[in-house]
């Protein structure tokens, strides 16, 4: 009874444990799965938001659908129903494809935890729980697996079905039973329904159908139903993924059995042990090798061993598999985007090396048993997990450390597009210029930069060559207003100084964005280099000013224009309404939110005759908040509406600045409170 209470409470402290190392790994998932958003800094996670719009009626993306053909259809179902069930209960009537990023990951997130757990439970299944919480730790903390495996993309759904595949077939040996066979193929299938490459997967199912029918016949319909389901499979294949018309398929085929592709991604397929190729293969092969000698050794000995049987199909998967890899993938540890691609293969490894683990626990628990009888053999399988994870441990606590320090940080885009929102006006029906090849091309775009503001943007994208070919006045010309380059544009200018010397002084610098400080931006296929944003309005100012109110604002300048045009060209008369936008510069930290004023005067003294107040840049942006000094604001509109029996002739506009809430007006530096234009109104 006490052996039994004993073996009881082990069991509910196994538990526990997994329970906790599943809880931390959810946890430090949720720190981090938002990444940048709504900013979408890995492309392919809207190719599928996007094909599924396409299929549910919501846009037409039929260019997409020739770039990259029929996509993985399991991946593309979930997207649609997450989609729909958010649409049905979203507050209101309008789509921001934004939304749709979050549910996706979290999903992503619930399935890189699943496959974690199923690792687990295979490990325990094939040899013990030393085996399955090995394999599930490497799975729940490695970065290698957490920079990744939480975005909208097929990989964690595609890792979930490959791992239900081995542990539902682990269940079919163990109880050779055809239902649990049928189970593990209906996951195979379903795994490459995820993501079409890995047709080995179903390899296992196959294999472990006549094993378990050489060790207990089962009915021929089993038989009848296994190959009805992998035909129809099949033949749904061939219908709708069309595999004979892919239009790659010199590509694929050039690279298939390519020998140096394959050794390459054999050396990565422990990637989740190591920081770098050669430390991950090496912690690998080091167990492997050592626990191949442990079960030569015990075997020798007539001790425990791992089943030979679950190691020689984790073998045969991985041979049959890896020649597959080679046109899809070729792995490098500084390009985590490509890792993904490999570690459905890295599953299969890691519970290798989680037998290979329990294999050496097992030898030390039964060579201590029979040198001494009191010998506490118990200990040698937490002795062996710590053997095996404390060297990494230092890694994987950095590592996630970074990550989420990284993703804590708003992405360069996210900046730019907060500040765009609240202070980079609509200068009627002008646009903003991006360089084709920018990383910021794609801030406003609904789909592609995931933008979820409430403000439209008109923008145009071509290429930095082009964008050269010309000048600010041509530019201008073509209604560009405004001109949003990163550091790595200039670069491809030809450099800062050619840069300005285009620019020239048609152009003014509005804001800069520098990068934070030890922003790692390794996780993209950017360059690391931490990029600037520049933004920058084409044109010169209808009037320059240059005058600061209370040592605090400075009146760059203004444009002004009424409904026929910019006064330069034309005049305003009598019941016009006259446009002012004005540009500052902050002198130093405002002291309070200002106001500005503007009167029309008659030229010889000082008559209200019309006036307009308001604040001096955008609304959301009172002067408390102005603590760039290098920045320019720029206002709203402000329109004075010249009175209907204003008789034609010579006039002043006069400008302000004054303290709302006590009305008292800041001083000029001669004294006076404001600036005089003169005005004639025709």
């Amino acid at each position: 009874m006490t052996a039994v209470l004993q073996s009881q409470s082990l069991r509910m402290a196994l538990f526990g444990l997994t329970a906790i190392l599943l809880g931390l790994g959810l946890a430090l998932r949720l720190s981090m799965y938002d990444r940048f958003l709504p900013y979408i800094d890995y492309s392919d996670e809207v190719v599928y938001v996007a094909y599924s719009d396409h299929i549910r009626g919501m846009s037409d993306q039929t260019a997409l659908i020739e770039k990259y053909g029929t996509l993985q259809g399991l991946y593309v179902f979930m997207t649609m129903l997450i989609q729909t069930l958010h649409d049905v209960f979203k507050g209101h009537d309008y789509a921001i494809i934004a939304e749709y990023y979050p549910l996706l990951r979290l999903a992503s997130v619930f399935f890189s935890l699943g496959t974690a757990a199923l690792l687990c439970d295979v490990g325990r299944l094939m040899g013990g729980w030393l085996a399955g919480l090995l394999a599930a730790a490497a799975w729940a903390f490695s970065p290698n697996i957490t920079a990744h495996d939480m975005l909208a993309l097929p990989d964690s759904l595609f890792f979930l079905t490959c791992a239900f595949t081995w542990w539902a077939g682990v269940r079919a040996w163990m109880s050779r039973s055809p239902r649990w066979l049928m189970v593990s193929l209906l996951a195979a299938i379903a795994a490459i329904y995820t993501k079409l490459w890995l047709l080995t997967i179903v390899v296992s199912p196959v294999l472990l159908a006549l094993l378990i029918y050489r060790a207990r016949p089962f009915h021929w319909g089993w038989w009848a139903a296994y190959v009805l389901v992998s035909l129809l499979s099949a033949v749904n294949f061939w219908i709708n993924f069309r595999l004979l018309s892919l239009p790659d398929r010199p590509f694929f085929a050039d690279r298939l059995w390519n020998v140096e592709r394959i050794l390459n991604n054999t050396y990565h397929l422990f990637a989740p042990l190591g920081p770098t190729r050669d430390a991950a293969w090496t912690w690998g092969i080091t167990w492997l090798i050592a626990g191949a000698a442990a079960w030569g050794l015990a075997r020798w000995r007539g001790w425990r061993t791992v089943p030979l049987i679950y190691v020689g199909l984790l073998g045969l998967f991985l041979l049959f598999s890896l020649p597959l890899s080679s046109p899809v993938s070729y792995v490098a540890m500084g390009a985590g985007w490509r890792l993904r691609h490999i570690l459905p293969l890295g599953i299969a490894a890691l519970a290798l090396w989680g037998l290979a683990a329990q294999q050496i626990a097992w030898l030390i628990e039964d060579g201590l048993g029979r040198w001494r009888a009191t010998a506490r053999g118990w200990l040698a399988a937490p002795l062996v997990f710590l053997a095996c994870t404390v060297p990494l441990l230092s890694w994987w606590i950095q590592g996630n450390r970074e990550l989420i320090d990284t993703f804590a940080k708003p992405h360069l885009v996210n900046r730019v597009t907060y500040w765009s929102d609240v202070n980079l006006p609509e200068e009627g029906d002008s646009l903003t210029l991006f360089p084709l090849e920018s990383s910021l091309a794609s801030l406003w775009e609904r789909y592609w930069g995931a933008y979820a503001g409430s403000r439209p943007h008109w923008y145009f994208s071509e290429p930095m060559e082009t964008i050269r070919a010309s000048n600010p006045t041509e530019l201008m010309a073509r209604n560009f207003r405004y001109i949003i380059v990163d550091s790595q544009d200039i670069v491809r200018a030809g450099g800062e100084a050619r840069w300005q010397a285009f620019l020239g002084d048609a152009a003014r610098l509005v804001k800069t964005f520098a990068p934070h400080p030890d922003f790692h931006d390794r996780l993209t296929r950017k360059p690391e280099t931490p990029l600037t944003a520049y933004v920058y309005r084409l044109g010169n100012f209808d009037q320059t000013i240059e005058q600061t109110w209370g040592g605090q604002l400075r009146l760059l300048g203004l444009d002004w224009w009424t409904d026929e045009g910019h006064l330069d060209s034309t005049s305003p008369h009598p019941g016009d309404n006259l446009s002012l936008r004005l540009f500052w510069a902050r002198e130093a930290t405002p002291t309070a939110n200002y106001s500005v004023f503007v009167h029309l005067y008659p030229i010889d003294r000082e008559e209200v005759l019309a006036q307009v107040d308001g604040p001096p840049a955008q609304p959301q942006r009172p002067t408390l908040t102005w603590d760039d000094p290098d920045e320019m604001y720029i206002s709203e509109p402000l329109v004075l509406t010249l009175p209907n029996d204003l008789a034609p002739g010579d006039y002043r506009l006069v400008l302000g600045v004054y303290d709302y809430l006590t009305m008292q007006r800041l001083a000029l530096p001669d004294g006076s409170t404001y600036v005089s234009l003169p005005l004639r109104v025709g």
